[in-house]
């Protein structure tokens, strides 16, 4: 083990020595009040075939990904749901469908998908 702890913080700044580059852009992602977390672990242990042995690891975030969705709605939107799911049961219940096209061309398709055309 002590030979372990010896080698450890040299691995260590080989890691960081690897990927220096990537903690410099990393680094340049960090926006005003953010911080750059680097976690770096030591796991000692033994291998496959009984020998001890040590994994040494570093895991940053290198590109902050943030997504949004923004959307309007109107509180009438629940009674034109309500309707859609009624004609859908009902055509289900039929075993018939009955497709919708946008101008967009974007489509849907109510009721039995796989009724008969």
């Amino acid at each position: 083990m002590k030979a372990a702890l010896i080698l450890i913080p040299e691995k260590i700044n080989g890691l960081l020595n690897d990927y220096a580059k990537d903690l410099e852009e990393a680094w340049a992602n960090v926006g005003d009040g953010e911080s750059l977390n680097i976690n770096l672990s030591a796991k000692v242990g033994f291998d496959k075939h009984s020998k001890p042995a040590c994994e040494v690891t570093i895991s940053f975030i290198k590109e902050k990904i943030k997504g949004s969705v923004t959307f309007n709605w109107n509180d009438k939107q629940d009674d034109l749901f309500k309707l859609v799911k009624g004609i859908d049961d009902g055509l289900k219940k039929d075993h018939t469908s009955m497709t919708i096209s946008s101008s967009g061309g974007k489509s849907v398709t109510l009721g039995d998908k796989e009724a008969k055309r």
